[in-house]
């Protein structure tokens, strides 16, 4: 019967690491991002750009931070870095509730499905800013899979094992934080290298992501229980 509950746990954590060392490939490419978006401003104009970069300017001068190119980059990445996680913040909630009422494996596929999207659009987001924030909004706006494995988590695991569970999750943290900002980093310095904008990164994302969806669809089952099924959640 153990055995049996905790079989689809291994499946769970390899789809949450796949999710998170695609969400951490990026953290090390913003600067060499922003910097490309600021000099494709300067020859076509991007009013979400503008945006921004006169919301960092502000904070520049409310924190008496000095205008310089180094530090207008990092201000604008962690804007973006900020908007994100506030979408993700409001989102979760709502993914967590309506799984109770759908099911995981439903809540999860769309989560996944957004953040595929978003991968798609930064790829495609070389010419314009505003697409590669459209990126991060629908990103920020489908992160809610962490939310959803810890409901699983709790699924799969007996009361008095649900610790280990979570500590699985943990681990998948850690270990996607370790290696998916090394491999952004390795990226990185190619893109500062050539000034070009890089797909890579976005393409690389992608197919994780498409392995996460394999997994999501083939191995993992519904892990609500057929009578807590349709019971409201609270947000």
């Amino acid at each position: 019967m153990l055995t049996r509950v905790i079989k689809p746990l291994p499946v769970l954590i390899t789809i949450l690491l796949f999710d998170l060392l695609a969400f951490t490939l990026i953290l090390p490419l913003f600067p060499s991002l922003i910097d490309h978006y600021s000099r494709l401003q300067k020859r076509e104009p991007d009013p979400i750009f503008a945006l921004f970069d006169s919301v960092a300017h502000g904070l520049q001068t409310f924190l008496n931070v000095p205008s310089v190119e180094r530090h207008n980059s990092v201000f604008f990445g962690g804007i973006l870095g900020s908007l994100f996680s506030l979408l993700q913040f409001l989102s979760s909630p709502v993914f967590g509730s309506l799984s109770d009422l759908h099911g995981r494996k439903p809540l999860l596929l769309v989560a996944v499905l957004g953040s595929l999207g978003s991968y798609c659009l930064w790829s495609l987001s070389s010419d314009s800013f505003s697409l590669f924030f459209l990126s991060r909004l629908l990103g920020g706006l489908s992160k809610a899979s962490v939310s959803v494995a810890i409901a699983i988590v709790t699924d799969l695991m007996p009361t008095e094992q649900r610790g280990k569970g979570m500590a699985f999750v943990g681990g998948s943290f850690s270990l996607a934080f370790l290696i998916g900002p090394s491999i952004g980093a390795f990226f990185s310095i190619g893109a500062r290298a050539s000034a070009e904008f890089d797909p890579s990164p976005a393409r690389l994302a992608m197919a994780l992501t498409v392995a996460e969806l394999a997994l999501l669809l083939f191995l993992l089952p519904e892990t609500l229980p057929r009578a807590k099924k349709g019971s409201k959640g609270q947000i």
